[in-house]
């Protein structure tokens, strides 16, 4: 249970780092889906490169 609690803690906190998503702030669900792909998309971009 907790294995599976961190995973998703940590990635809504990945999520949160990203600043242009704000679940407030979208009009549609699949704007939202789309730019947290591309939060994910730029986080491990960066891992990779490392």
């Amino acid at each position: 249970y907790s294995r599976q609690r961190w995973k998703v803690e940590r990635s809504f906190n990945w999520l949160n780092n990203n600043r242009r998503i704000d679940r407030f702030m979208e009009r549609s669900t699949r704007t939202y889906q789309w730019f947290c792909y591309a939060a994910f998309i730029k986080f491990y971009l960066k891992k990779l490169v490392k």
